[in-house]
């Protein structure tokens, strides 16, 4: 039990953290606890070239956890290999991951700086 308290005060400093930066469309696409992890672990600061649809996979039919809004900053993690999409003006097949089962197109994403 001591460990799933741990985890749920992480995931409420990421969610404070990550709120500004992540507009969430339905309830159930709060951060986890996991993708606080990763975001406190971040070295891959980017930021959304156009508003984009967050995906639990890497998939344009994976269901819609909610959007990252044009100019919004996100942390990635990983570029991971998924399936084709056309987005931001790009057919591609790489996908930005932003947390736990939290992906975006990466075509869509821009590093900072």
């Amino acid at each position: 039990m001591n460990a799933r308290r741990s985890l749920a005060a992480l995931g409420i400093l990421a969610a404070a953290t990550l709120a500004p930066s992540v507009a969430a469309a339905p309830a159930q696409a709060a951060v986890s606890p996991a993708a606080g992890a990763q975001a406190l672990a971040c070295d891959k600061n980017m930021h959304a070239k156009e508003t984009v649809i967050i995906r639990n996979r890497a998939s344009a039919s994976g269901a819609a956890v909610g959007q990252l809004n044009k100019g919004q900053d996100a942390c990635v993690s990983s570029i991971v290999r998924g399936s084709w999409y056309n987005a931001c003006g790009t057919a591609d097949f790489e996908w930005a991951k932003i947390g736990t089962g939290r992906y975006v197109a990466a075509s869509c994403m821009v590093r900072n700086g």
